[in-house]
């Protein structure tokens, strides 16, 4: 099966490329982009989230709770702005995908006549700003000692919309609330538990264990290979061929295969 070079999708987009080089040294590259159109919500621009209650300006979080918040200015924008650009240093060249055995859609000439060599696959992540947006990125400044206790949330159903907190960028929360736009569950979910997979939403499903709690896709900012899944999916889709069947490691350092004149994979 041919590789599908790109893809475009509702929740994001794709772009799978082989390298040029003719270096069997380097790999080829996953890239995940989601675009996003950023709103700045208060009490100026309501944006569907904020409420008036006793005369204040409050912002429903995802408990539905309403938070007292402050206005935005130009510093507090312009700095959350910049800080949304490190959702690209979470998610971005933390694993390595390798081919399976038996595919050699991959396989390239090596230098040395007759041979050939079978890079990895590096996943990379883009979070660009764009008017023809998969998600809207919702922000407020929830106010005071209330800060840390707004729950931002990411809706997996259309519209596409995430809400965040102006402290969100500087906390797990970010990379947690792009694992579901990526289309990951909580980390439970994410490990099989059925109950989970029926209501990921559970206060369990973020972990029971503290080495659970402590993933991304739990309370804190660890990965692991599972998190890999949304490229492991998508590569799937380029390839043809089926998501389990492609290895993960947090190498990134991992060379291509070579494979010798008149060799296969299979043989070694």
């Amino acid at each position: 099966m041919a590789i599908t070079p790109s893809i475009a999708g509702a929740d994001f987009d794709s772009t799978l490329d082989l390298p040029t080089s003719g270096d069997p040294r380097h790999n080829a590259t996953l890239t995940l982009t989601v675009r996003y159109r950023l709103v700045f919500a208060d009490s100026k621009n309501r944006a569907g989230i904020i409420v008036t209650v006793e005369g204040s300006p409050r912002a429903r979080d995802g408990t539905g709770f309403r938070h007292f918040i402050l206005d935005w200015d130009g510093p507090t924008r312009l700095k959350f702005t910049r800080a949304l650009w490190r959702a690209e240093r979470i998610w971005s060249f933390k694993f390595l995908l390798t081919p399976p055995m038996r595919y050699d859609g991959l396989d390239l000439p090596h230098p040395n006549k007759g041979w050939k060599f079978r890079p990895n696959v590096l996943c990379a992540f883009r979070f660009v700003p764009d008017d023809k947006p998969h998600i809207t990125v919702t922000a407020v400044r929830a106010e005071g000692a209330m800060a840390g206790a707004f729950t931002s949330h990411a809706a997996r159903a259309t519209p596409r919309d995430m809400v965040l907190d102006y402290n969100d960028p500087w906390r797990p929360t970010l990379g947690h609330e792009l694992g579901h736009v990526l289309g990951m569950l909580h980390i439970l979910a994410l490990k099989g538990d059925k109950a989970c997979l029926a209501d990921a939403n559970a206060e369990r499903c973020y972990g029971e264990k503290d080495y659970e709690k402590a993933n991304i896709m739990g309370s804190g900012r660890e990965l692991w290979p599972l998190n890999a899944l949304p490229w492991r999916e998508r590569i799937a889709a380029h390839t043809g061929v089926a998501a389990d069947e492609w290895s993960v490691s947090m190498d990134m350092t991992r060379a291509p295969t070579v494979i010798g004149n008149g060799s296969s994979l299979l043989d070694i």
